[in-house]
C-alpha cells in the first residue's frame, strides 16, 4: 500500500488518499470514519461486508462509496488480485476547500449526495475511470512538488466524475455479458474452455472479452476461475474430501495446478484454510 495524507500535500479536504495492490489475501478489521470513503476499483474485484447491510462484490472499473458512520471490513481472503483508489474526506468545512474550485455550500451538497448513496457499485464515467488510473500511478510514485500540485487537481477531477456518475441514470451491463456470467457460474466445474464461451456467446474473441471487461471489470477466464475458487472455498470450509478430490471436482486440471492458482487468489494453500475452517 501507497498512502498519502491531505496535510503531506497541502490539500485540506483530504485526509488520505491510498493506493493499493492486492497480491494475495489481507484482512481488514471492521472500522468506520467520520466522513465518506470512495473506493475505485481499478482491476480484479473485491467483496466489502457491512453492519445490518448485505455483503456487496465491486467488479474492476466501478465505485462504491462507504458512509459516514457505517462499519465495514473488507471479507477476509477476498480482494486479491486486485486494485484499488481510496480516498477519504474531511468535513467540508470553510478552510478546507482551499485549493478546490468548490465553494462550501457546493462541497456540501456533493458530499450529502454521497451520503444518501447507497452501497452499491456504480460504474465509472470513462473520464473518471482515467483519472482514478493516473491517481494511483502519482500515489505509488515519487511525491514531488509537481505531483502534488497534479495530485489535487486529480482529486477534483475525481469528486466532479463522481457526483456526475451519480446523477447518471444507472447503466445496466450488457445483457449477454450478465447471461454468461450466470452460465459459467452454474457450469464452473465443468470441463470449461474459453473457446466454448466464445462460441456460446455468438461475439469474436476480441468482442467478448471487451464486452466482459467493460461490465466486470475482468475476462471471462478470470471470472471462470474465481467462481472455481470461491467454490472450492466452499467445499474445504465442509472439511470434506481431499485437496485432490475438490481440485479434480472443481474443474482444475490438476492438484498442483489448483494450489498454485487458490494460493494466487487468496494467500494461502488450501490445507491451511480447510484447518482453519474446521
Amino acid at each position: 500500500m501507497d498512502e498519502l495524507s491531505g496535510r503531506g500535500i497541502g490539500f485540506p479536504l483530504v485526509a488520505k488518499l491510498a493506493a493499493l495492490r492486492h497480491h494475495k489475501s489481507y484482512h481488514i478489521p471492521w472500522h468506520q470514519h467520520k466522513m465518506p470513503e470512495l473506493q475505485y476499483v481499478l482491476s480484479g474485484a473485491l467483496t466489502y461486508e457491512f453492519r445490518n447491510i448485505q455483503p456487496i462484490t465491486i467488479p474492476g472499473g466501478s465505485f462504491f462509496i462507504v458512509p459516514a458512520g457505517l462499519e465495514h471490513r473488507a471479507a477476509d481472503d477476498a480482494g486479491a488480485p486486485s486494485t484499488r483508489l481510496g480516498i477519504q474526506f474531511n468535513p467540508p468545512v470553510a478552510t478546507a476547500v482551499t485549493r478546490t474550485p468548490f465553494t462550501t455550500k457546493e462541497l456540501t451538497a456533493v458530499f450529502e449526495r454521497f451520503a444518501a448513496c447507497t452501497v452499491q457499485p456504480r460504474r465509472q464515467t470513462a473520464e473518471g475511470a482515467r483519472v482514478a488510473h493516473t491517481l494511483f500511478g502519482l500515489i505509488r510514485s515519487d511525491s514531488t512538488v509537481e505531483s502534488q500540485v497534479k495530485i489535487r487537481h486529480l482529486v477534483n477531477a475525481i469528486l466532479i466524475e463522481t457526483d456526475t456518475a451519480l446523477k447518471m441514470p444507472e447503466r445496466h451491463a450488457d445483457t449477454t455479458v450478465q447471461e454468461m456470467k450466470r452460465w459459467i457460474e452454474a457450469h464452473c466445474t465443468e470441463n470449461l474452455h474459453i473457446p466454448d464461451l466464445v462460441r456460446m456467446s455468438g461475439y469474436s474473441r476480441t468482442r467478448l472479452f471487451s464486452l466482459f471487461a467493460s461490465a466486470a471489470g475482468m475476462s471471462p477466464n478470470d471470472w471462470l476461475i474465481r467462481c472455481r475458487i470461491e467454490k472450492a472455498r466452499q467445499m474445504l470450509a465442509t472439511g470434506k474430501g481431499t485437496v485432490t478430490d475438490i481440485a479434480l471436482s472443481c474443474g482444475f486440471s490438476s492438484p498442483a495446478y489448483f494450489t498454485a492458482t487458490f494460493r494466487r487468489y487468496t494467500g494461502r494453500p488450501p490445507r491451511e484454510f480447510m484447518r482453519v475452517k474446521k
